[in-house]
């Protein structure tokens, strides 16, 4: 899921003149639930990090096994940063860090929305940045063991929308 993602964001990236990876520690993971619905979280994301990206630099994306049962994915960017004022207004409905009131097609929607279908799944989402350094959010969503194969999953190539017995869609994030 996160490469499909890094893949469909590539154009916007390169339009704002950052690179995106997907770190090289990162490890692949299974969890239950909503392909489309995470999607979108990741999307979003990586969407915000490259829009308040200065031109020139990365993004760096990171799956990582907390815990027996956590999954973290982050998205760490080296843009403005954000002040503590402004992260607590962040997943808001349409709370705005300051730089997004300057930033034109920004609702202040996004992590809000985000932020609903994250703890929709019993996760957290949140943000961690110093101003003048840059930002990473991170996304923990916990690790389920479905009750289905998960290699017959896992492939890439399977319809990530077709329903899959005992479990939502499996959304494989690496």
């Amino acid at each position: 899921m996160i490469v499909s993602c890094i893949k469909q964001n590539k154009y916007f990236s390169d339009t704002c003149q950052v690179t995106v990876a997907l770190s090289e520690k990162s490890v692949p993971l299974l969890i239950s639930g909503d392909y489309i619905g995470l999607s979108r979280v990741v999307m979003n994301l990586l969407h915000n990090a490259a829009k308040f990206s200065r031109p020139g630099s990365s993004i760096e994306v990171a799956i990582n096994k907390l815990d027996l049962a956590t999954a973290e994915i982050t998205v760490t960017d080296s843009g403005e940063g954000i002040s503590n004022a402004d992260q607590k207004k962040l997943f808001q409905r349409y709370g705005q860090a300051e730089a997004g009131k300057r930033k034109a097609n920004s609702t202040g929607l996004g992590l809000y929305l985000s932020r609903q279908i994250v703890q929709g799944h019993q996760g957290q989402i949140g943000c961690k940045s110093e101003v003048g350094i840059g930002s990473t959010f991170f996304v923990r969503l916990p690790i389920t063991q479905p009750e289905i194969n998960a290699d017959s999953n896992a492939d890439s190539s399977a319809d990530p929308h077709a329903e899959k017995p005992n479990a939502c869609r499996i959304a494989r994030i690496a």
